[in-house]
């Protein structure tokens, strides 16, 4: 097997680490992860060796991604709402992401935060727009448009993973030839993510989760945005969202 999996920030890239981490160690291939740093380690692998590559943040090195993709390699492209992923953002860069050990890129990570928090979810959005935010989101619109009809490409959505991971679970592992003892082993793994309790004290250790909840809900940005804003934002999305995929996705039904 070889298989690279590609997704935007804030689409739960976290989890397709995880998740695929947990895949090469049943099928006892090499994993890769933009994640652990190990870039340099794939590009100089031995070409002809089996392997999984996940996750690979789209719009980071997108050249590597597309020689993989072009090696007879398969791709799975994990898809949200475009509008939750920007929703995402705010709340991860204004008030989840940590300050750094190094000096200057913690003060930095600082400095945007407190600007992200004082200008509120309706302007980052609306910024984020004007000021060319929206590149990312093309070039990966424009990626899946290209391959939509390559047989060694797997859409993912983020829509049925989160609410029905059992479901999503059994097309992945069936896709890559997994067994049902492999397939049933992922799902009791990863299902916990997605349900929606509160943690448990045991869940917690020195004051940090060891159970990630993925409270994102699809849409959540019609009761976090006005309909002014979000009027605006499917406007420039539609605009770069090519014709051949707009309606094939619930994810990005806007």
């Amino acid at each position: 097997m070889k298989l690279i999996a590609t997704t935007l920030h804030k689409s739960a890239s976290v989890f397709l680490w995880q998740y695929f981490k947990h895949v090469a160690a049943f099928k006892e291939i090499q994993f890769y992860s933009e994640s652990v740093e190990s870039d340099e380690l794939f590009k100089n692998r031995d070409r002809s060796e089996n392997f999984i590559y996940s996750p690979y943040r789209f719009g980071v090195n997108d050249a590597l991604l597309y020689e993989t993709v072009s090696l007879d390699c398969l791709c799975l492209v994990h898809i949200r709402n475009p509008i939750d992923i920007l929703v995402s953002e705010y709340y991860s860069y204004g008030f989840l992401h940590r300050k750094m050990e190094n000096p200057l890129s913690g003060n930095d990570i600082v400095e945007y935060r407190e600007r992200v928090k004082s200008e509120g979810i309706e302007k980052y959005c609306v910024r984020i727009v004007e000021e060319g935010g929206l590149d990312k989101f093309k070039s990966f619109y424009e990626f899946i448009s290209k391959n939509i009809k390559n047989p060694n490409f797997i859409f993912s959505s983020y829509s049925c993973m989160k609410h029905n991971f059992k479901k999503w679970n059994a097309e992945i592992g069936e896709r890559l030839s997994l067994t049902d003892k492999e397939i049933k082993t992922l799902f009791n793994r990863h299902n916990k993510q997605f349900l929606l309790v509160p943690l448990k004290n045991e869940e917690v250790v020195a004051g940090t989760a060891v159970r990630h909840i993925r409270n994102g809900e699809d849409r959540q940005y019609l009761t976090e945005l006005k309909p002014e804003t979000i009027g605006l934002l499917i406007r420039a999305f539609l605009r770069i969202i090519p014709f051949n995929i707009i309606g094939l996705f619930d994810d990005l039904t806007l």
